[in-house]
Order: structure tokens, then C-alpha cells, then sequence
């Protein structure tokens, strides 16, 4: 456990930081105006669903 990620830098690990180590952060990794991305929906908020 003193290695384990938190749930915001495994989160970040599959979307923000895989952009930037692509050199795609103005293009991908986040959801704003103008970037394409996969979305997943989910049914509960993920960085606050009980473990």
C-alpha cells in the first residue's frame, strides 16, 4: 500500500498524463472545447464510490 496510486493519479494516469507522454495534451486527455476523446458513463462518481 505505501505504493499504491491514489484514485486521482490513476485517473490521470489513463487520461492526462498518456496525452502529454504522446505530445497530444492541446489534443487529447481532457474533456474541453475542442479535444476528441472516449467517454465512459458511469453509474457512480468515481474519485468518491466507496471501496
Amino acid at each position: 500500500m505505501n505504493e499504491a496510486l491514489s484514485r486521482e493519479e490513476a485517473l490521470r494516469g489513463v487520461t492526462i498524463w498518456v496525452a502529454y507522454s504522446n505530445f497530444e495534451e492541446g489534443e487529447k486527455g481532457s474533456i474541453e472545447v475542442g479535444e476528441s476523446e472516449d467517454i465512459a458513463i458511469l453509474d457512480e462518481g468515481i474519485m468518491s464510490v466507496s471501496t
